[in-house]
């Protein structure tokens, strides 16, 4: 939480003292390592699936989701600059942390029976792909082409399509050699045991 504070200080100072422009604040790891430590905190201290016992939040997370969507709107509409390239990040941060929470809960709810459509489901496998290469192909385009809806959908198209080469080609094989290096390390780890429950046996 301190780091979070960190990159948010770290942001102000880089908009109001370095001037710096609003794309290197949006894509700079400096200013924005804050969006993965806020989920870090949430999975830490109230990771319902794990058994971590937050009643309260439970008990208002509907509410509490809607709260959060609503903060998210504001921040979308509200346009000054200086606001957007500061604190807007650390908001939305604040806002999305209850709607994952909602989300989470293993107490089915329409929301999450929507989320674990099939479809929606790959989409979620995509996303953080997506999320990467997005706006690097909405700036080569728009750099040669005037937006329009049928530019944006076809951005759209090939954004899925870069997302699901990254998860056959990537994604998958590394985690396939994840999955053999932890049988091995298993094996490995299990193997001396076994050697001295036979000589135990044994004799």
């Amino acid at each position: 939480m301190a780091l979070c504070l960190g990159a948010l200080a770290w942001r102000c100072y880089r908009a109001l003292v370095w001037h710096s422009s609003w794309e290197n604040i949006y894509e700079g790891t400096d200013t924005r390592f804050d969006s993965i430590l806020a989920g870090c905190v949430l999975a830490i201290v109230a990771n319902s699936r794990l058994g971590d016992r937050v009643q309260w939040l439970t008990r208002h997370a509907s509410a509490l989701a809607w709260a959060g969507a609503i903060l998210i709107g504001a921040c979308f509409a509200y346009r000054n600059p200086l606001f957007r390239d500061t604190v807007r990040y650390t908001l939305l941060e604040i806002g999305l942390m209850p709607i994952f929470f909602y989300v989470t809960l293993p107490q089915t709810n329409f929301v999450t029976r929507c989320l674990e459509w099939r479809g929606l489901r790959h989409l979620g496998q995509l996303s953080y792909t997506m999320y990467l290469i997005h706006h690097t192909l909405f700036h080569h385009f728009y750099h040669y082409y005037r937006p329009s809806l049928l530019l944006a959908g076809g951005i759209l198209l090939l954004t899925i399509g870069y997302a699901q080469a990254m998860r056959m080609c990537v994604e998958l094989p590394i985690q396939r050699m994840r999955s053999r290096w932890m049988r091995r390390a298993v094996v490995v780890a299990i193997s001396p045991a076994n050697q001295a429950a036979d000589t135990a046996v044994a004799s």
